[in-house]
């Protein structure tokens, strides 16, 4: 807090990526501060996130399992850490790919599996739920075009804009 103190007047008349952090940072404390004064937000918070990632770790085993893998639950588990932490680097490529499959195999040769088996396992995975975001996300857009017709217009241009993009086949 008086770190943040002391550089806020100076970097509040600044341009460019300090402003940025200063703002993103005084986010943050307004978001912690809020989540002092109601625990139990931050309690539910807390149980909703580690929900997620359980069923993150749930399915990935069951897809592992499915490619006929026999490999343990606690090194899919940090497979999964691995992956995420791969993810969060902000050299990726589109959707992803590469950072995330690093950090898959590293955390998994680290726990004693193949380093081939590991990264093959890591591209199967995330093309698995790439297909599955896809699908979700189409479905979830009939979806609104059932329920907003404003929707359905915008998706009705955007497919036509898009017909007129591709070329004729020959």
């Amino acid at each position: 807090g008086r770190r943040l103190r002391a550089i806020t007047p100076r970097w509040r008349r600044r341009k460019g990526w300090r402003r940025h952090l200063l703002r993103q940072l005084l986010r943050v404390r307004t978001e912690l501060r809020a989540a002092a004064r109601t625990p139990g937000r931050l309690l539910g918070a807390v149980a909703c996130s580690l929900a997620i990632w359980a069923g993150v770790w749930s399915l990935t085993v069951s897809l592992v399992r499915a490619m006929g893998l026999a490999w343990p639950p606690g090194a899919l588990l940090l497979g999964v850490i691995g992956a995420a932490i791969g993810a969060s680097l902000p050299i990726g490529a589109l959707g992803n790919f590469g950072t995330q499959e690093a950090g898959w195999a590293a955390a998994l040769v680290s726990a004693g599996i193949p380093s081939k088996e590991a990264l093959a396992a890591g591209f199967a995975t995330h093309l698995w739920s790439l297909g599955f975001n896809l699908v979700l996300a189409l479905a979830s857009a009939v979806l609104l075009a059932f329920v907003n017709p404003a929707i359905a217009a915008r998706l009705r241009r955007a497919f036509a804009s898009s017909r007129r993009a591709t070329p004729p086949e020959a």
